[in-house]
């Protein structure tokens, strides 16, 4: 089974590589079985084939897993399992409170600041 990472630790000009290694398919013996990714699969990451996720840790906001998890099962149903640290208060509040967290998961979406002062771009 083909496995690549996406995470920090990956030079730069090698990601554009292993994100087009992601759109092979099987049964094509390239096509790769397991990505290893940080929150870095969270954004540009536009895979329809990716149908598994685990989330090791609640993210620090609500947007942040919103996006992370949206990666997987975009064209067929897809699994995300969380798993959680039990010695963390947050990952063990969101355990405790998943089905009621996830019934209103828009509703704990954070608000950004906005700076009064912040000019635009040219």
């Amino acid at each position: 089974m083909e496995t690549t990472e996406l995470t920090s630790r990956v030079d730069a000009s090698e990601i554009p590589y292993r994100l087009r290694q992601l759109d092979v398919r099987y049964p094509d013996p390239g096509a790769l079985g397991v990505v290893l990714a940080t929150n870095m699969i969270s954004v540009g990451v536009d895979v329809d084939r990716l149908g598994l996720m685990a989330v090791t840790g609640q993210p620090q906001t609500t947007a942040e897993y919103i996006q992370a998890t949206s990666r997987v099962g975009r064209r067929y149903p897809g699994l995300i399992v969380v798993l959680y640290n039990a010695a963390r208060s947050r990952d063990r509040s969101h355990y405790e409170n998943f089905r009621a967290y996830h019934a209103a998961l828009y509703r704990q979406v954070e608000f950004h600041q906005c700076h009064a002062f912040l000019r635009p771009r040219p």
